[in-house]
């Protein structure tokens, strides 16, 4: 009897000990409210949010009624994180949504949740987002990218960029129809990405996709995009180890630019409460002490300090504009340019007062040059196409009649200036404004001229043709290139290479020797419908290696390991610091 009794007790506590370890399982408790807008457009995907609380700790999974026949189940989420799903409802209507959970055991909630209450409305998508942003950049440095999204009902946008390198996207926030939005980036590696956007609007409906944007990363290219014009070429500023610190350029939207060697923003002139809108078509001349000069369609000269984009003195004003570049005599103390008023100004660098001024037939757009000896060279666009050789006092040595307009700015090598004037005929005119030769071509020429190795010219012409000539005028070659009209001159390498931007907006390489293209270009920008005003901005090659050249929409630089030839005349202004001076930039 008692070994009966002792096996009856020791069942009773194997089972309680087996009940003690059993926890009946229990339901998830009813789910929060879905939580999405109440209103949404037809077709257009919307994001539902809810959260539930397992009693067990359980895992769980949500199903969501959408109230239109239509059923979503989640994947099991941990007890009391919350739970996304996404739907488009297929039909306009007044819809409820509702969610219960379940867990991993299959137990399901007692209760739906509240109900959410959603309008679906006739709605149209915004119109397809294009990407407006640099097309260069290097690595490790923040570029911002842009796009103006229109609604056809005028809702509010969001945009939601993608980068192209895998990266999960996110959207902006919602901003005005047609603002301009903006999202930035930071690649890490050299590789081309191609970027894509889609918008949204406030009822969730999509657009289509925009275009894919391609972007270049790589340590031997940039661009600066202000997505305005240039027709100013940029100058360069060194430093006492002859490393380039600033790049500047004036443009068409009414500002000077200053940006490093790297293309980050300095500053830009003048400030918003002194701007006028008034075109930098002039091309900036840098000083010795490293002030800019240059002029305005108002007819304004300029003297800004380069460190901080301020004024140096109050701006020289003339009755006319100013597309003329400036030139600095040798001891910099005097700048000398021309105006479409008929006139050539001599101004003291000191305070920008007159120092003199020279009356002409004629409007003056070409550039002034300054011979060894401080005589002051340049054309007129009159009819008669006179050719001005100014003592440094401003009295005349000698004219010269071409009877064509001259817009090429005189290049001068030993004892011969070389320009072109409107009756297709280019010049090589002796110093003493008497002795000439002419070489005749098939267009205009716009372009002015640069001097290579033994004394050889090269320049571009409307033809399409780029041109070699000798110092005495006899053709070495004359090669036509596919990249349209060439209005820009060209800068030299020390290699023997060419380099000019086509009016396509390629910045082209070419053999000099044979004058073919090497099938190097650059593609600056993209190409916005509208006609350059007279000529292209002309390239400048840096003593760092780097070509710096701009377009319709910004400035752009690229690695070339070249640096500029020690010639007579190697490029547009002579030199980087465009002093437009024989001897200048040193």
């Amino acid at each position: 009897m008692k070994h009966k009794a002792f096996i009856f007790f020791v069942i009773i506590g194997v089972m309680l000990l087996f009940s003690a370890g059993c926890k009946k399982n229990k339901a998830p408790e009813t789910p929060d409210k879905p939580d999405g807008p109440n209103l949404v457009g037809k077709g257009a995907p919307n994001e539902y949010k809810t959260k539930a609380h397992d009693p067990n700790g359980d895992d769980i999974r949500y199903i969501f009624d959408w109230g239109d026949n239509n059923t979503d189940t989640t994947d099991y989420y941990p007890s009391d994180s919350i739970a996304k799903k996404t739907h488009a409802w297929a039909d306009t209507g007044t819809y409820v949504v509702k969610v219960r959970a379940q867990d991993e055991k299959n137990a399901l909630s007692k209760e739906w949740s509240p109900p959410c209450t959603v309008r679906v409305v006739p709605n149209a998508p915004p119109r397809k987002p294009t990407i407006i942003g640099p097309p260069f950049g290097q690595p490790n440095i923040r570029y911002t990218f842009k796009t103006i999204v229109t609604d056809p009902e005028s809702d509010s946008v969001a945009v939601k960029f993608f980068w192209g390198d895998g990266r999960t996207p996110t959207w902006t926030r919602f901003y005005a129809s047609g603002d301009t939005i903006q999202d930035t980036i930071t690649y890490t590696t050299e590789d081309t990405f191609a970027i894509k956007a889609v918008a949204k609007d406030k009822l969730g409906n999509i657009s289509d996709t925009s275009d894919a944007f391609q972007f270049v990363v790589s340590a031997g290219v940039w661009s600066y995009i202000t997505n305005e014009e240039f027709i100013s070429s940029p100058a360069l500023i060194t430093n006492a180890q002859n490393r380039v610190t600033h790049i500047v350029i004036g443009c068409d939207d009414g500002f000077v630019y200053c940006l490093d060697s790297l293309g980050t923003f300095r500053w830009r002139y003048p400030d918003t409460a002194n701007w006028t809108g008034a075109s930098f078509n002039s091309s900036p001349c840098i000083g010795p002490d490293g002030t800019i000069y240059i002029g305005d369609e108002e007819g304004k000269l300029h003297a800004i300090n380069s460190t901080n984009g301020t004024a140096k003195w109050t701006p020289f004003v003339a009755s006319g504009s100013f597309y003329s570049s400036p030139a600095i005599n040798a001891t910099g103390d005097r700048i000398y340019i021309g105006s479409d008023n008929d006139t050539l100004f001599a101004i003291n660098t000191a305070d920008g007062t007159l120092a003199w001024a020279y009356g002409t037939s004629a409007g003056i757009t070409a550039s002034p040059a300054i011979a060894s000896d401080g005589a002051i060279i340049f054309g007129d666009e009159g009819d008669s196409g006179r050719i001005y050789i100014l003592n440094p006092d401003g009295t005349e040595r000698h004219t010269f009649v071409t009877n064509a307009p001259i817009v090429s700015s005189p290049a001068i090598s030993g004892s011969k200036i070389y320009f072109a004037a409107g009756d297709t005929l280019f010049y090589a005119l002796d110093t003493n404004g008497v002795s000439y030769t002419t070489y005749l071509l098939a267009a205009e020429v716009r372009a002015s001229p640069s001097v290579g190795q033994n004394g050889k010219i090269f320049f571009g012409c409307d033809d399409a043709k780029l041109y070699c000539l000798n110092p005495d005028l006899t053709g070495v070659w004359a090669v036509a290139h596919s990249h349209g009209e060439i209005t820009s001159s060209v800068a030299i390498s020390t290699d023997g290479f060419l380099y000019y931007v086509g009016d396509d907006n390629y910045l082209v390489e070419v053999n000099a020797t044979t004058g073919n293209e090497t099938g190097r270009t650059w593609k600056l920008g993209m190409t916005k419908g509208r006609k350059q005003l007279d000529v292209k901005s002309s390239p400048v090659i840096g003593p760092n290696g780097w070509i710096y050249a701009a377009s319709e929409d910004g400035i752009y630089a690229f690695k070339i390991n070249k640096t500029l030839a020690n010639t007579d005349w190697p490029m547009f202004r002579h030199d980087i610091k465009h002093t437009g001076r024989v001897g200048g930039g040193k």
